[in-house]
């Protein structure tokens, strides 16, 4: 992953770069319109490298595992339907 996050902090620069280039310029509309497009790109590689280092345990990672009590739930559940307090009454 050290190579993409080298190229993040390369894209910053560049964009950096442009956003100077494009305040010289007269006719800005092409300039704005080729900078939203990249920072749009950017921002949905950014999400999908989020999205992907939360499926790997141990880095970033939020998630909780379901434990065996969850997994015999899910057993029930798929074999009898929900089993809710109303249910246990009956």
């Amino acid at each position: 992953m050290n190579p993409y996050w080298e190229g993040e902090k390369a894209f910053e620069q560049y964009y950096k770069t442009l956003q100077g280039v494009c305040s010289v310029l007269d006719e800005k509309t092409h300039c704005v319109i080729t900078m939203n497009q990249l920072r749009h790109g950017f921002e949905e590689l950014k999400y999908n490298d989020h999205v992907l280092l939360t499926q790997h345990p141990g880095t970033h990672s939020k998630r909780r595992r379901r434990d065996l009590i969850n997994g015999v739930r899910y057993a029930a559940h798929c074999l009898f339907g929900v089993l809710d307090e109303s249910f246990a009454e009956k």
